[in-house]
């Protein structure tokens, strides 16, 4: 006999484990979800933490850079992005520079406090402490320069001597050499405090050369006679004429007793009158 087929009705198939138990099916698929979550976010956290899983292989990438001062970027990086000041630790030689660079990204005075340099100190906290941007070089204290790298406190009084024009600072420099250097800057500026600049420079050649910028500037013949080499002391005179220019420049040249130095005078005077 000939069944009629009924379309709504379903075939006799086995049930699959989400019909038998639906409810195991959606807790295995919550807690899934749970599992790809906490995952993710611990890669996500601990990428700024300093127990970030991969701090190891970065720190055998940054000890394979032969380069001290590439070594010590990398180091400095490194110690910004895990959040762990710590790291710097790992930088041959002066820390400060890291300590300073992480304690300004992350806004931490306490990481401030970790530098030995008083003046890379004060410019972190006054960094971190105020608006965030660039502190100008008259907000630090004067001479706050005590730092046991003495290449770096040298450094620090030079320029304070500079920005604040006082030379006194300058006797605070260590290396002959750059107390020398420290002195020569601030000579045009000082114009009129030769003896305490130009005139305590030991190198004798600095010594005459910081004259002549003197001189130029003041426009002054005289101080072209301190100078005792032949060559720099021609050198001033025809700068010194040259910026006196040609009418005054003359007759000044007429009083000059020396005739070498008188044609040179003469000479940068007519110069400047050529080409005004």
């Amino acid at each position: 006999m000939e069944q009629n087929f009924d379309p709504t009705l379903q075939p006799n198939l086995p049930e699959t484990p989400m019909q038998r138990d639906p409810i195991i099916n959606k807790g295995l698929i919550i807690a899934l979800v749970i599992t790809v979550v906490l995952v993710g976010g611990y890669f996500v956290l601990a990428k700024y933490q300093s127990w970030w899983p991969f701090t190891d292989a970065a720190f055998s990438a940054c000890s394979k850079f032969s380069d001290p001062l590439e070594r010590s970027h990398c180091y400095t990086d490194l110690s910004i992005k895990s959040n762990n000041s710590d790291l710097c630790k790992k930088i041959d030689g002066n820390k400060d520079g890291c300590y300073r660079s992480v304690g300004e990204a992350l806004k931490d005075i306490s990481v401030c406090n970790k530098i030995q340099g008083s003046r890379a100190k004060e410019y972190c906290i006054l960094h971190v402490s105020g608006s965030g941007g660039l502190v100008p070089e008259t907000a630090v204290k004067k001479g706050n320069c005590a730092n046991p790298d003495i290449e770096a406190q040298d450094y620090c009084y030079a320029d304070d001597a500079f920005t604040f024009e006082d030379p006194t600072l300058c006797e605070k420099v260590q290396d002959p050499a750059k107390k020398d250097d420290c002195y020569a800057p601030m000579t045009v500026a000082l114009a009129s405090n030769i003896e305490n600049t130009c005139g305590k420079i030991q190198d004798i050649e600095k010594k005459e050369r910081c004259y002549g910028g003197v001189a130029q500037a003041k426009r002054d013949f005289k101080i072209c006679d301190m100078i005792n080499n032949e060559g720099v002391k021609n050198e001033c005179y025809r700068s010194v004429s040259y910026e006196i220019g040609y009418r005054e420049g003359i007759s000044k040249c007429s009083n000059v007793q020396n005739q070498n130095l008188k044609d040179i005078c003469s000479n940068a005077a007519k110069d400047r009158e050529a080409n005004p």
